[in-house]
C-alpha cells in the first residue's frame, strides 16, 4: 500500500495506491458491491465518482477502535460517540479502482497544521499496517488433537 497525504492552504489530498491483494478482499467480501461514498460522508471530493466496496460491520473488529474502515467519505480521524478519542479512518482502502491505474486521490475538505498532518499520517500508516496483519495477510495455524491420559485409567 503507498498512500500519499498531501496538505495545501485549502485542504487536505490523500493518493491511495493500494496492492491487489487488499482490493480483491474487499471486492470478495462486499460480493461485488458497491456504493458511493457521498451515502456516509461529504468530505471527500473528486473529480471523478468515488465509490467503495460494500463490507459488513464486524463487532469484533471493531471493539478494539484500533482504526475504521466503515467512515468512507469522512475526516481522517474519525470520531466515535463509544469512545473518547478519534480513530484513524483507513475507509479509503476500500476505494474502488485503488489497486489500478496509479490508485486514486482523493480530496478530503479540512485544514490540517503541520503538527496535525504529520500525526494523523503516522497514525494512518500504522493503522493501515495492522489491518493488513488483521484481514489480508497470509496466515496458517497449526491445530493438535491428543488423547488425555487421565489419572487411573
Amino acid at each position: 500500500m503507498i498512500c500519499t497525504l498531501n496538505r495545501t492552504r485549502v485542504g487536505a489530498s490523500l493518493h491511495v495506491l493500494v496492492h491487489p491483494d487488499v482490493e480483491d478482499f474487499f471486492r470478495i467480501n462486499s460480493n461485488g458491491m458497491t456504493e458511493a461514498v457521498e451515502k456516509w460522508g461529504r468530505c471527500w471530493k473528486s473529480s471523478k465518482p468515488l465509490r467503495v466496496w460494500e463490507f459488513p460491520f464486524n463487532e469484533e473488529a471493531n471493539r478494539d477502535f484500533l482504526y475504521t474502515v466503515w467512515a468512507p467519505g469522512m475526516l481522517l480521524m474519525a470520531s466515535d460517540e463509544d469512545i473518547d478519542r478519534p480513530v484513524p479512518n483507513i475507509s479509503f482502502l476500500r476505494l474502488v479502482g485503488a489497486s489500478q491505474d496509479g490508485g486514486i486521490t482523493v480530496n478530503i475538505d479540512m485544514l490540517m497544521s503541520r503538527k496535525y498532518i504529520q500525526a494523523t499520517a503516522k497514525a494512518l500508516s500504522e493503522a493501515c499496517g495492522t489491518f493488513y496483519n488483521d484481514f489480508i495477510q497470509d496466515i496458517s495455524i497449526s491445530i493438535s488433537i491428543s488423547k488425555a491420559t487421565h489419572a487411573g485409567t
